[in-house]
């Protein structure tokens, strides 16, 4: 039995294709800088069917970890919400304590100020002059 992860940065063979990885990161921050505030389950969907919900949220997970953008719990507190009623909606139904078992339409997405710089120090240097999808060992050309 072979164990094999499906994900559309990694190629069959297992090793890491940096093209797609950059290219995907850079396609979901542009979108969230251009809404911010969005949900996970937003941006998924956005994304959808190109990407899987899970590898959506792995994308703005490695984002988070690299400090573009900023993930915040929407905590709904169950308060009933009326036309004379106070507003609930406060700064205590955010939380920065996401964890793993959270829903993506609960987690907020917030893109930092510097979040294009960061992402292209992570990229890096690297120059996709050459398309190396269509080059195989037997069609060099």
């Amino acid at each position: 039995t072979i164990d094999l992860l499906l994900r559309p940065w990694i190629r069959v063979d297992g090793t890491l294709n940096r093209r797609v990885l950059d290219r995907t990161l850079g396609a979901i921050l542009g979108y969230v800088m251009q809404r911010p505030g969005l949900m996970i389950s937003a941006i998924c969907e956005r994304f959808g069917p190109a990407l899987q919900p899970q590898d959506c949220r792995e994308l703005v997970e490695l984002l988070q970890e690299i400090k573009c953008v900023e993930l915040q719990k929407f905590v709904n507190t169950g308060a009933k919400c009326g036309l004379f009623t106070q507003s609930t909606i406060s700064e205590m139904n955010l939380t920065s304590d996401v964890t793993i078992l959270d829903e993506n339409s609960e987690i907020i997405v917030e893109p930092n100020v510097n979040a294009v710089a960061i992402l292209g120090q992570f990229i890096g240097e690297r120059r996709y002059e050459v398309a190396d999808i269509y080059q195989c060992p037997c069609h060099p050309k």
